[in-house]
């Protein structure tokens, strides 16, 4: 073989070609969140903000360990435990996604219209569809936008395609074997 090859080979080896465990990649948000980051080591949203970066990447690893950051940091709050949960769910981690959103309603009281749609997705990418649509008809019960399918996928429109293939195919579930419509409700 000749050294261009060795060459090309190692190169290959060694330039970050595979998402290995710890792969980094830079883009420019990636990189001001680790500036920050280096500036404000204390400071979880910054490293919510990167897990989910490293999450949509497909860097599962690194979104796990910065999720793990920030929830150290900031061990009581809801609304970052929720965000996690969706970091984790994108990078494809569900049962620590599920077990992050179910820490996040029982934070937050089952405050938020969030914990519900959060814990229906959790449910339903864990196989438990049943349970998934329990929360998707608590979901609708107090958002009706979330009941009818124009209205969902516009407040939607501006999440991951994995998310929104989740949340689609909860709602179709949903639809069509869960929720009682109108007519049904006034047979005896």
């Amino acid at each position: 073989m000749n050294k261009f090859f060795i060459i090309l080979i190692l190169s290959l080896l060694f330039s970050g070609c595979s998402k290995g465990p710890f792969q980094t990649i830079s883009t420019p948000k990636i990189d001001k969140l680790t500036e920050l980051i280096k500036h404000h080591p204390n400071e979880a949203w910054h490293y919510k903000e990167r897990a989910y970066c490293y999450a949509i990447l497909g860097l599962k690893q690194q979104a796990i360990k910065d999720v793990n950051i920030a929830l150290k940091l900031a061990p009581e709050n809801a609304p970052l435990h929720s965000q996690m949960g969706w970091a984790l769910f994108n990078a494809g981690a569900f049962k620590l996604a599920l077990k992050t959103w179910e820490k996040a309603a029982e934070l937050s009281d089952f405050q938020n219209l969030y914990d519900y749609y959060a814990l229906a997705i959790g449910h339903w990418a864990n196989g438990d569809d049943l349970e998934a649509m329990k929360f998707y008809d608590e979901t609708a019960k107090k958002d009706s936008d979330f009941g009818e399918w124009l209205t969902l996928e516009e407040k939607t429109k501006h999440w991951t395609r994995k998310e929104k293939e989740a949340i689609y195919r909860i709602y179709e579930m949903w639809r069509k074997s869960y929720r009682l419509k109108p007519y049904l409700q006034k047979l005896s």
